[in-house]
């Protein structure tokens, strides 16, 4: 299941609700974007490690992400490549949610993200409660809010 947050600047009123994590159709969201990086659409040494690696498996969980030149604030896929501990490819053409990859798979690289309005690179936000992020708008702090559960 996955969480929702809101975003809100108390001083020039932006305000912004994102979904983040996993619901109930990944299977399919996953297959999808295995599909676009078999063809390129996340760039060549994505497509090779694919092609190389049949354990490969990709983070296809929604995740926000901030520029670090605009603070612009996105969501979208975590794109992260891991491989199989023991080599396996996984049992089927989608990856199932509930599989762990913290243990049962090997980080290999992160995505790198770049903004949409100015090209600058984005960096995940990790930590919500504790979470510093401007404003996209004024600079100032948002505050965030939880609270969501959508499937």
């Amino acid at each position: 299941m996955g969480y929702g947050i809101e975003v809100k600047c108390k001083k020039c009123k932006f305000k912004q609700m994102y979904r983040l994590g996993v619901g109930m159709m990944f299977p399919r969201v996953y297959q999808r974007i295995v599909e676009a990086v078999r063809n390129g659409e996340y760039g060549e040494e994505w497509k090779k490690f694919f092609e190389e690696n049949t354990s490969a498996a990709i983070m296809a969980e929604q995740r926000l992400y901030q520029c670090s030149s605009c603070n612009h604030l996105e969501q979208d896929y975590d794109l992260s490549l891991y491989c199989n501990k023991n080599g396996t490819p996984p049992e089927h053409d989608y990856w199932p949610h509930w599989c762990d990859f913290d243990h049962e798979y090997e980080f290999i690289k992160s995505y790198i993200h770049k903004c949409p309005k100015c090209s600058s690179r984005m960096h995940k936000v990790k930590d919500f409660e504790n979470a510093k992020l401007p404003c996209p708008k004024c600079g100032s702090d948002l505050k965030i809010d939880d609270g969501i559960c959508w499937d």
